[in-house]
């Protein structure tokens, strides 16, 4: 997967973070026998069933699709990993963060 170029919108990245979270858990959602839409208020856990271990792969797959890094010491991963619009503000920050080490 690419890294998202900077001076990415937040629409682009929020789509981005849908399209990241869908290749996460694909294989799970077919065999549940549903794919369900996936918006900003989609809760990781609740809507898309997602559980620890699915959670971990998601944030491996983000630090891999924006090139931001999780701290565990700062951030708080069930508050970060709980909607997509979490997620996406995590990604936002990083990106910001990251344009700043540059």
């Amino acid at each position: 997967m690419d890294k998202i170029i900077d001076g990415a919108d937040e629409a682009e990245v929020l789509q981005e973070v849908i399209n990241v979270i869908k290749k996460t858990c694909e294989k799970d959602m077919v065999s549940y026998g549903h794919i369900p839409t996936i918006g900003r208020n989609t809760d990781l856990k609740l809507d898309l069933e997602m559980d620890s271990i699915a959670l971990v792969v998601l944030q491996i797959n983000m630090e891999d699709a924006f090139g931001i890094q999780f701290d565990p010491l700062q951030n708080d991963f069930e508050e970060i990993f709980c909607t997509v619009e979490s997620v996406c503000q995590f990604v936002l920050e990083g990106l910001k963060e990251r344009s700043w080490d540059d």
